[in-house]
C-alpha cells in the first residue's frame, strides 16, 4: 500500500492518505509540534515533519512516533538529510543538528563546526557520502572528511543562497 504525504500552505496542515482514506494530522489531534510545516522528508518507514516548533516522525501507517523530536536544540527546520549510517540532519535556523538514534541531538553552528552561517534551507548526500548543505546568505558547506566553504568570493558560484537543488 503506498502512502502520500501532503503538507499545505494554506491549511497549514499535514495530511496523510492510504487508499482513497485520508487523515488529517494537526496540533488539535496529535502530538505534531505545529500546524506550520517547513519541510517533508521520507526515510525508511519514517516520514520525517519538520514544523517551525519542532519534528514530528509518522511512520508509513500515518501512526505519530512520539519523542523523535524531543530534546531538540532548535525548533524551526526546514530540511532534512539522511546518511547511509541510520542518522538524521536536520537543518534550522540556528544550525545543523544531527540524530544518531541512540544519544539524541547535536547541535553543529558556525561556532563549533566549519558551517558558514547558522540559517540552513537545504542539503544533500551525494553518491560519494559527502554533505552538501546550502545556507540562506553563507554558500554552500560540504561535509566529507573535513568541511570545504564555498562562496561568490572562493568559487564560481554566483550566490550565496541555497534554497534547492537536484542531481543526475
Amino acid at each position: 500500500m503506498k502512502t502520500l504525504l501532503l503538507t499545505t500552505a494554506i491549511l497549514s496542515a499535514s495530511f496523510v492518505s492510504q487508499a482513497d482514506t485520508w487523515r488529517k494530522f494537526n496540533t488539535s489531534n496529535s502530538s505534531i509540534p505545529s500546524d506550520i510545516v517547513n519541510a517533508v522528508s521520507v526515510q525508511g518507514n519514517t516520514v520525517w515533519v519538520g514544523t517551525e516548533h519542532g519534528i514530528a516522525g509518522f511512520t508509513t501507517e500515518g501512526t505519530i512516533q512520539p519523542g523523535l523530536g524531543s530534546n531538540l536544540p532548535t525548533q524551526n527546520t526546514s530540511v532534512f538529510a539522511f546518511p547511509t549510517n541510520g542518522n538524521v540532519w536536520a537543518g534550522t535556523d540556528e544550525g545543523l543538528v544531527q540524530f544518531d538514534g541512540e544519544h539524541g541531538w547535536n547541535l553543529l553552528t558556525s561556532e563549533n563546526s566549519g558551517l558558514p552561517l547558522n540559517v540552513i534551507r537545504s542539503m544533500f548526500i551525494d553518491h560519494n557520502g559527502k554533505t552538501w548543505i546550502g545556507t540562506w546568505g553563507g554558500g554552500l558547506a560540504c561535509l566529507a572528511n573535513d568541511w570545504e566553504v564555498f562562496t561568490t568570493f572562493n568559487s564560481g558560484l554566483v550566490s550565496t543562497v541555497y534554497r534547492d537543488w537536484e542531481t543526475d
